[in-house]
């Protein structure tokens, strides 16, 4: 039996070329709580074209950081059909990302880093401006924590740095976690810091490895990178092996030291490189 209750909300109305789109997410909550808890925001994995809140993984993810004394929401974004419609604020900042992204890292696939993902920003920044006036209806502390796969992790860097850039505002985000996602812009950076973790595997062929390096060579003392050579792309876990709740238990751990002031790892952590695998080499990061 579940541990949390699970409730749909329409938190914003979004434009694209064909009108209006009800953007809703999932929350879900502890049944039983000594007091009001933190938020972890997921934004799911889907290469800015497929992809849903509605995610078979969701449910599983959220079961264990509730057990860990945390809520869980997890979003629906505007995807490429049909076209997202931006602000105007963000159209008129769009041609100077799309040309830091082509010169700063022409690895990552041209899409994931134009329109799509900037609306992807305005949808979380609308969700957090949503949220964060219902903190005492839902129990929350008022404390976020930001999360996602693939195009999701792409979606939490790109909230994290663009938001002020692009006229946005945030609540404090107190930690991020980043599966398989890259930052393409580093000329706009904000001046945001929170600590982020980040799991990838440099052989990835869907969001290039270097999208990953380019962030961790520019904000060293922000984050701390797990090079997983086995890793499965847009999953938590860093062999294939590991169960669910070990690799999502890496990120409560990531947000516990942070909490605690423990410094990140600034130096990137390199798993089960190739010809090698040393079992314990997961307990240094769990």
């Amino acid at each position: 039996m579940s541990s949390f209750d699970c409730s749909t909300h329409v938190y914003t109305t979004s434009s694209h070329k064909k009108g209006e789109v009800d953007l809703h997410v999932d929350l879900y909550r502890p049944k039983e709580s000594s007091g009001p808890v933190p938020l972890v925001v997921w934004l799911h994995a889907g290469g800015f074209r497929t992809g849903s809140r509605q995610s078979w993984t969701h449910a599983k993810i959220a079961q264990i950081f509730v057990d860990e004394g945390y809520a869980f929401a997890a979003l629906d974004y505007r995807l490429a059909r049909p076209p997202a419609v931006l602000s105007w604020p963000t159209q008129q900042k769009l041609s100077e990302l799309l040309n830091d992204g082509e010169t700063h890292c022409p690895g990552l696939n041209e899409s994931f880093r134009g329109r799509r993902p900037m609306a992807v920003v305005e949808d979380v920044c609308a969700f957090f401006g949503w949220i964060t006036a219902r903190e005492a209806e839902f129990g929350l502390s008022g404390e976020y924590l930001l999360a996602g796969a693939s195009a999701g992790g792409i979606s939490v860097l790109n909230t994290l740095f663009l938001a002020e850039h692009l006229g946005r505002t945030l609540p404090p985000i107190r930690a991020a976690f980043v599966l398989s996602g890259g930052f393409a812009f580093p000329s706009f950076m904000g001046a945001t810091r929170t600590p982020i973790l980040a799991i990838h595997n440099p052989a990835d062929e869907r969001v290039d490895f270097s999208a990953i390096m380019l962030l961790k060579e520019k904000r060293p003392e922000q984050v701390e990178l797990i090079v997983a050579h086995r890793q499965k792309h847009g999953f938590p876990m860093v062999i294939p092996e590991e169960p669910m709740a070990a690799g999502i238990g890496r990120f409560i751990t990531f947000d516990r030291r942070m909490q605690n002031g423990l410094p990140l790892r600034r130096m990137p952590l390199i798993l089960d490189a190739p010809g090698t695998y040393a079992a314990d080499s997961l307990i240094a990061v769990s």
